[in-house]
């Protein structure tokens, strides 16, 4: 049974000329084609979901006056630029449809290796930022489960900078395909090292990358290794609870869609408060680290190409 198709909620159309017919994406990449710009305009808002067939006799019956096989020529040049999806993939937020776009437009890229399917996300830790996690893995119908149970994604959540603790827990977590670290770093949110098992660097190696090139070694191993005079005692209000729902529910997309070409693995983004400014910061695999051994086809190369 053929899918239906309908209109990319993500892609607006616009009428630039009575001959010329624009698609505006969101990745600011726009077509513009030569038609009955109204005509075709018309048709495609006005149908919900057809088959393609159907898609391909509305266009036949119109006014466009296609000769024998253009209906279905162009129904396919619709769906190969993402125009016309199946209706399955229909979103009904603005930022469910962007994050949508861009994996569709990926998608036979992606088939060039294994994207694992995240079935179920294991959130070992508590507190605020644990609570926002869980909130929106429920949201995204994806599956929760305990830290000692087999999930396809190990996140580990802290609502200060306790790396001595951090530490210990990614240790004892477990493996996973995919391991990461969200944590409130006084001003600043950060998120990663995404980990993903035998190709990138781990949260261990980000820890250890980071007291090797410190200026002031015995502070840096000192406050990674949780020696502390006082822990921070003020809430996490509603800014900090609002920029960690966003960078959550963008960083969980991302995972789930495969789409490594804008997610890096092995790099740990920061999010300012104070100025807004964000920065990604790479982590180099530690060779001594035993985080997985690397896997002898290139996956990273080809997912940094796409």
């Amino acid at each position: 049974m053929l899918a239906n198709l309908s209109l990319n909620s993500a892609v607006k159309i616009c009428v630039v000329a009575p001959n010329i017919l624009q698609f505006r994406f969101p990745d600011s990449h726009h077509i513009t084609m030569e038609c009955d710009a109204a005509c075709l305009a018309d048709i495609l808002t006005w149908k919900t979901d057809a088959s393609g067939p159907e898609w391909a006799e509305m266009l036949r019956a119109s006014d466009l006056d296609l000769d024998n096989g253009i209906a279905e020529d162009i129904v396919q040049s619709l769906q190969n630029i993402c125009v016309l999806i199946e209706s399955a993939n229909k979103t009904k937020t603005l930022g469910e449809a962007i994050f949508m776009h861009a994996h569709l437009l990926t998608k036979s890229a992606k088939s060039s290796f294994e994207v694992p399917t995240i079935n179920k996300v294991s959130i070992v830790g508590d507190g605020v930022v644990g609570n926002i996690v869980s909130e929106i893995v429920t949201q995204m119908s994806l599956g929760q489960s305990g830290c000692a149970q087999e999930s396809e994604y190990k996140i580990i959540v802290s609502d200060s900078p306790a790396f001595g603790s951090i530490r210990e827990v990614y240790k004892s977590s477990g493996e996973a395909k995919f391991k990461s670290v969200a944590w409130m770093d006084e001003g600043s949110f950060r998120i990663g090292p995404l980990h993903i098992k035998g190709e990138s660097a781990c949260f261990e190696c980000f820890l250890s990358r980071t007291e090797a090139t410190a200026h002031f070694f015995e502070e840096a191993v000192s406050f990674n290794r949780g020696k502390r005079g006082n822990e921070r005692s003020l809430e996490i209000g509603l800014m900090e609870k609002n920029l960690i729902r966003f960078l959550i529910e963008r960083h969980l997309r991302l995972v789930v869609n495969g789409q490594f070409n804008i997610i890096d693995p092995g790099t740990v983004e920061s999010w300012n408060l104070l100025s807004g400014e964000n920065s990604t910061v790479p982590v180099l695999r530690n060779p001594y680290c035993d985080c997985g051994a690397a896997s002898g086809r290139p996956t990273k190369a080809i997912r940094d190409i796409i």
